[in-house]
């Protein structure tokens, strides 16, 4: 008998003697769920397990489910092939069910069981009206599974600690057929009501709100999406959480829709809504709720906040940071520098506390065994808090797909709801996951997919690094970012990593724009740890170039200026080698700044050598001093690392 059995082989073996196909359900533990998530499994207690099969592994014969629920303690699921179920969800189904019965009249004896969260399943006769599963049938608490959905059955445990219990089991009662009065409920057809005469007419206004909106059945989904989100951008337009509410509603829906599927028919959407609204902000729209007006809120009601940091005046908390720099320059360097201090909660540079947390990579220019995670190591990181995340694997695939943030916003959001000591994500570069669709160098193509990245941001409260190159044409510091313009507008803060022009093993880390609270800029070189990979070792104090400074040696200006102070070099040592004091205190009475006289020195290629605990400078062409060996720097004998 499947009623109750204390031995769950016993009931498997039982249900596959009736033909019932029966798959292993991941088991509930302490609350939540067995599987690797947790307690933070949106479906504990009820999803395949995976690890043996899943629902591949469903089937009828005896000696393969034996052996398997034998050897683990899987709970029980049953493909609804055979039959289908009505199910009632808890007990604001069963309220429910109690209306429609006091209406149309009881349901025929059939196999019943009570499920472990205080609903019901009614098992039916297979009928080919019942052709789709569905969730919140008219807006009630009540569920189909039918062809393709599944069940899980007695005696399994729920995540609640109750388990799933025969009322009327398979045995004491053959599968019924359903009254036409509930075939009618289920798909929707007229039907006269008991309580009402037979003239009165009912209509009912369809729930376009993607907040409220009972999820669909299969077949549905895309159809009812559409209209949802076409709703939603005629009263509402294109808001930050349109992803995020079109997410949450794909997950009602029975089966679920798949994140990828829901975030493309937004995005075909919004970009529809866009071209035919170029002027969306300032038209007004009708909508079947009447015109919407302008809400006016007082500053009085607004509560003031700090910006939350986690590295005070460079990287913000809640806010997307642009990282740019030419390729090959040492960005990569610095975030794997942050990652290794957020991972042990060690000071940055200039002193500030770092809070201890998890970091994320999406992506690398850098090869992430041989390259990135070298670099954590050899800067000391708690390897376990830094992760490396790399986009979905689809079901027989060998290779994962692509991140593609216009795609998997939904999915990165679960990801860090997982993880509440999250504190950093590096998108490295940015450009390659904007998606395929994604055009980089348009506005409104940039701000589409980097809006919902930056309420990500605010709603998990990490610090997002942007990482970007720089383009070859841009006129100005704040212009060079590569691509559209909206990578610069959207970001709070951009930061650019450069050599020093002074020491090409000198790296300085500077402010291009702060809409927050601007830092000074830092300099840092890199060092070879044992294991030759390098990291950064930061220099103390703040460096006061700027990065207009930097990037404007090449103006007009400029160039004359250090055209002239090569002349002067070239005089000043045409007899020969010349003590570098006495260069420089010449220069200075002549009007050549310092820095002008070492970028001209550069330019040049003046040779510095020491003799005697002497600098002296010598044009390359002049022949070199036996007294002494050349040295390459002027400050002693510092070793220079190369990345």
């Amino acid at each position: 008998m499947v009623c109750e059995m204390e031995d769950p082989v016993e009931s498997v073996l039982a249900y596959a003697s009736r033909g019932w196909e029966v798959y292993p359900v991941q088991p509930p533990s302490n609350n939540s769920c067995s599987c690797r998530k947790g307690r933070a499994c949106e479906d504990p207690g009820k999803h395949p397990f995976f690890e043996l099969g899943g629902l591949k592994s469903a089937t009828v014969d005896p000696s393969i489910l034996k052996t398997l629920f034998s050897s683990s303690d899987a709970s029980i699921g049953l493909i609804c092939d055979n039959f289908w179920v009505l199910d009632i969800d808890g007990a604001a189904g069963l309220r429910d069910l109690d209306r429609l019965i006091a209406e149309n009249g009881e349901l025929p004896r059939t196999p019943t069981a009570a499920t472990g969260g205080g609903g019901k399943h009614y098992l039916f006769r297979v009928d080919r009206k019942i052709s789709k599963n569905q969730t919140k049938i008219q807006g009630l608490s009540i569920d189909v599974k039918t062809k393709g959905g599944a069940i899980v059955a007695a005696p399994s445990l729920h995540a609640s600690g109750n388990r799933y219990r025969w009322i009327v089991s398979p045995e004491e009662a053959e599968l019924a057929t359903a009254p036409e009065w509930l075939i009618n409920f289920v798909t929707g057809a007229t039907t006269k009501s008991k309580s009402k005469p037979a003239a009165q007419s009912e209509f009912s206004f369809e729930d376009l709100d993607l907040r409220t909106a009972p999820g669909v059945g299969d077949g549905e989904r895309t159809d009812k999406l559409c209209r949802l989100v076409g709703s939603h951008l005629g009263r509402l337009g294109d808001t930050p959480d349109l992803l995020q509410l079109a997410t949450d509603w794909g997950r009602r829906c029975d089966p679920p829709m798949k994140e990828a599927s829901v975030a493309k028919t937004v995005v075909n959407l919004v970009a529809k809504h866009l071209a035919n609204n170029p002027q969306n902000e300032n038209s007004e729209s009708a909508t079947s709720e009447g015109s919407l007006e302008l809400q006016v809120l007082s500053f009085r009601d607004i509560e003031a906040k700090p910006v939350a940091w986690l590295w005070p005046g460079r990287f913000a908390l809640g806010k997307i940071t642009l990282l740019t720099g030419e390729g090959g320059v040492g960005k990569s360097m610095l975030t794997c520098d942050l990652a290794s201090r957020i991972s042990k909660g060690m000071a940055f540079p200039d002193g500030a506390s770092c809070q201890i947390g998890d970091s994320f990579f999406i992506g690398s220019e850098d090869g992430a065994e041989d390259t990135v995670r070298p670099r954590l190591d050899a800067a000391g990181a708690n390897v376990d808090r830094v992760h490396l995340i790399r986009g979905p694997k689809p079901e027989g695939e060998e290779y994962a797909s692509p991140i593609d943030l216009s795609r998997h916003i939904g999915k990165l959001d679960t990801l860090l709801g997982n993880y509440p000591e999250a504190k950093l994500v590096v998108i490295d570069p940015i450009m390659d996951y904007l998606g395929a669709a994604t055009n980089s160098d348009r506005a409104t193509d940039v701000r589409r997919v980097l809006s919902p990245l930056r309420s990500l941001a605010e709603r998990h409260q990490v610090a997002i690094v942007a990482m970007n190159h720089l383009n070859k044409a841009g006129k100005g510091s704040k212009n060079r970012s590569l691509g559209s313009g909206a990578f610069v507008q959207v970001a709070r803060i951009e930061l650019r990593v450069c050599e020093d022009p002074e020491d090409a093993d000198r790296r300085l880390l500077l402010p291009v724009k702060n809409n927050l609270a601007a830092a000074p800029g830092l300099a840092y070189r890199i060092q070879s740890g044992s294991n030759g990979a390098g990291f950064a070792v930061w220099e103390k104090g703040t460096v006061e170039i700027s990065i207009n400074e930097v990037e404007n040696e090449g103006g007009s200006e400029d160039r004359s200026a250090i055209e002239e102070a090569v002349e002067w070099i070239r005089g000043f040592l045409s007899d020969g080698a010349v003590k570098a004091a006495e260069a420089k205190k010449q220069a200075f009475k002549d009007g050549i700044a310092d820095r002008t006289l070492n970028r001209a020195k550069k330019k040049l290629g003046v040779k510095a050598e020491q003799r005697e605990r002497v600098w002296w400078w010598r044009l390359l062409e002049q022949s070199s001093s036996s007294e002494a060996p050349p040295s390459d720097v002027e400050t002693g004998s510092e070793s220079k690392f190369t990345f």
